[in-house]
């Protein structure tokens, strides 16, 4: 019995939510939902601060910057970077640069990315402001894409685009495809509850100050949700090219972070779990995001209960053996997914323990 539960969740979660939400996009009468560069309207915001978080970035801050002030319609904004605590040359380069668009703003002291972004919003007077990654490089045509789609569409709280990856291994790719296509569904059905923070636009208005241990890119969108009955909007015409941890260790410390500070940015709004008052958005963060990320325990569940019903012998567990190792050393999707699947229980044990992440 417990084999045919973890089963049918397990087609629940990956198969029959994600077609679910597929077919409802389809039937939607507004759709296409996500805006297209063909069509745009094309308006500028009337006046736009871009927030740029920083920590020890001399190597791609002069570049972030320059990355900003060729989008678009971005000639009038301003541009804020935040130093978080940096001790390398990051904060003399925003010194050096001759824009007068471009405003440092120093934190002494680390605190965390959240901490910084809260400053920095605090002491912006625009309009609208755009956040955006130090590590992330927003297309040409991004800002004016994402401003288009805040402007078409009601009760809009937060757009943000699809990111690009470079040198994606086999798996990452078709992940990232399947992530994308099921998060356009779920902007179609008002139901988004998570952008990638590489690049976010909203109304300054709107804004609720961050959790200091948890980060922007679900934190917003449900607290748009869940205080003012805003929807949040994914366009998959607004490109940002981002990079992908390529160390174990990298990618294990990134997912069990991110994990471990989305599941406490959902305890504390465990409001939205309510589906009696927020239906769409409750079938989504259950099965989107918490039963995902039980997936690998369920998975290992399941294995075992497989296992125990197999008559092992001594040379097929040893070939299994040889193959695992053979397959973990010299197929770098293998390292990936591993370290992928580890990280996600590594955070849920570190949510369950209590222990959240110092700095994000």
């Amino acid at each position: 019995m417990l084999m045919i539960s973890i089963i049918f969740i397990l087609i629940y979660t990956w198969i029959v939510y994600p077609g679910t939400m597929f077919v409802l996009a389809k039937l939607r009468k507004n759709q296409p939902f996500t805006v297209s560069a063909k069509g745009s309207i094309h308006q500028s915001p009337s006046s736009l601060t871009i927030i740029i978080p920083a920590h020890n970035c001399e190597t791609t801050i002069a570049k972030k910057i320059l990355n900003c002030l060729s989008l678009r319609h971005s000639e009038s904004s301003k541009i804020i970077v935040i130093s978080d605590g940096s001790s390398d040359r990051t904060c003399d380069i925003v010194r050096q640069s001759t824009s007068n668009q471009v405003e440092l703003i120093e934190l002494k002291e680390r605190s965390g990315k959240s901490h910084a972004q809260n400053v920095a919003i605090e002491q912006a007077v625009s309009d609208f402001i755009l956040l955006t990654d130090v590590d992330s490089d927003l297309r040409e045509d991004a800002l004016e894409i994402l401003f288009d789609a805040y402007m078409k569409y009601p009760r809009t709280g937060c757009v943000g685009g699809k990111i690009s990856f470079n040198r994606p291994n086999l798996l990452q790719r078709l992940y990232w495809r399947f992530e994308n296509g099921l998060r356009s569904a779920e902007s179609i059905a008002g139901s988004l509850v998570s952008i990638s923070g590489a690049a976010i636009l909203m109304k300054r208005e709107h804004f609720k100050l961050l959790d200091k241990d948890t980060g922007d890119d679900m934190v917003i969108p449900l607290d748009l949700k869940l205080d003012q009955g805003l929807r949040s909007i994914y366009t998959d015409t607004a490109i940002v090219n981002d990079q992908l941890a390529s160390k174990s260790m990298d990618i294990f410390n990134s997912r069990r972070r991110i994990t471990s500070r989305n599941c406490l940015a959902i305890s504390r709004r465990k409001r939205l779990l309510n589906p009696l008052r927020f239906p769409l958005t409750s079938i989504t963060l259950l099965s989107h995001k918490l039963l995902r990320w039980l997936t690998p325990i369920f998975g290992i569940i399941l294995a075992v209960l497989v296992l125990t019903k197999i008559e092992w012998q001594p040379l097929p567990v040893a070939g299994i053996a040889v193959i695992v190792l053979f397959a973990y050393l010299f197929i770098p999707q293998v390292k990936v997914f591993l370290a992928e699947t580890f990280g996600l229980i590594a955070g849920i044990a570190d949510f369950i323990r209590g222990r959240t992440p110092t700095y994000y």
